[in-house]
């Protein structure tokens, strides 16, 4: 039950990646504002944004102009879902603690901007530094609580 919840995170941490793209390569605000339609900027509804299930329920195509979302939006989705379901299915000594869980938390928050990077150098052919700073900051941060869980399960 728990791989389908990380994969929901996932799918919905893999639609704000390409939102974070987005936003980063036009300089919009990536935390306030609306997601909308990039054909007819028609404000998008709660359901309009359902991670996976509302582009294969709207057929690939938006609800309010018919014109066809791009492939990638569900390619990131499901990418990102997978991903999150297989680290979790895969994570190490992830019963282990608060320490575990805040490890696993980070690598999700990891994979997300890995993503946006990965989804913004493949439209742009650029590496933000914004996006890459963050990356070392928090693989700096990732290895120093991975040398928190060796330690405790080293000790115990």
């Amino acid at each position: 039950m728990l791989t389908v919840f990380f994969f929901l995170i996932g799918a919905a941490l893999g639609s704000f990646s390409l939102v974070l793209a987005w936003r980063t390569h036009s300089g919009e605000d990536w935390v306030r504002g609306r997601s909308r339609c990039e054909h007819c900027h028609k404000t998008l509804e709660a359901l309009d944004m359902v991670p996976v299930f509302s582009w294969l329920l709207l057929g690939g195509r938006c609800r309010y102009c018919k014109k066809k979302l791009p492939v990638q939006l569900l390619l990131a989705e499901l990418g990102l879902g997978l991903a999150a379901a297989g680290s979790y299915a895969l994570w190490p000594h992830l019963v282990t603690g608060a320490v575990s869980w805040a490890h696993f938390g980070l690598w999700l928050v990891i994979l997300a901007l890995l993503s946006a990077l990965f989804w913004f150098d493949l439209r742009w052919f650029q590496l933000p530094t914004s996006f890459m700073n963050w990356l070392i900051g928090l693989g700096a941060l990732e290895a120093f609580l991975e040398l928190l869980v060796k330690d405790k399960l080293t000790f115990e």
